[in-house]
């Protein structure tokens, strides 16, 4: 039997992409982000007799993990460099681990840097991360007349590699987005560097200087 109902019929049809939702999106970072954590703290904590001479290789159920929450949940390079960067910079402020190693890691960051893939959420702790690593790094600069003798190969290896660092964190596009009003990089180690050697000069100054008569008294 025909139907006599007549009428239209209205269909809305929601096509699947690899471009998921905001939300959905931030919420698989900050799971890729708190497993990346939770697998560098474990791998530096093992190594940590000589961490400073880890490569940064993660066991491989580790990867194995992290590999798969990455396809599952279609990442982008981009994140992935975040993540990373973060998780190893973040364990490095509690275990120094070797800066040639981190310089690879911005390396990453710098290669596969595209903004517009950006949440809201990743430029707000990529920043955090920046500027805990320069606020360190400016601080071993601070004391490098004690903490890097020109005599010691490992000490000036470690200096080298720190700048370069700060000034390729200087060059990259992601620096400039997510902390747009940052003071030149050169500057900033010029300034710290002359007030590391002052406060040097100061110090020993004093620790030489002839007691008088008057110091005495």
């Amino acid at each position: 039997i025909r139907s006599k109902v007549q009428g239209s019929l209205r269909l809305q049809l929601q096509l699947g992409t690899q471009e998921r939702d905001t939300p959905y999106k931030e919420e698989a970072i900050r799971v890729h982000q708190n497993l990346y954590n939770l697998f560098v703290e474990h791998e530096a904590r093992v190594n940590s007799d000589q961490v400073f001479k880890w490569n940064g290789d993660l066991s491989q159920p580790a990867q194995t993990i992290l590999h798969q929450h990455f396809i599952q949940h279609e990442l982008t390079p981009v994140d992935e460099a975040i993540v990373r960067w973060r998780a190893y910079s973040k364990q490095h402020l509690q275990l120094a681990f070797d800066y040639e190693f981190l310089y690879k890691l911005l390396h990453e960051l710098h290669n596969s840097w595209q903004p517009s893939k950006l949440t809201r959420e990743e430029e707000q702790d990529l920043a955090e991360s920046f500027a805990d690593f320069i606020e360190l790094c400016m601080g071993l600069l601070d004391q490098h007349r004690g903490l890097f003798p020109p005599n010691n190969k490992q000490a000036m290896h470690r200096l080298d590699y720190i700048l370069r660092c700060l000034q390729l964190i200087d060059d990259m596009p992601a620096y400039s987005k997510v902390c747009p009003f940052h003071a030149p990089m050169r500057r900033e180690i010029v300034k710290v560097i002359k007030q590391g050697t002052k406060d040097w000069y100061l110090k020993v100054r004093a620790i030489t200087k002839p007691i008088t008569h008057s110091d005495e008294e």
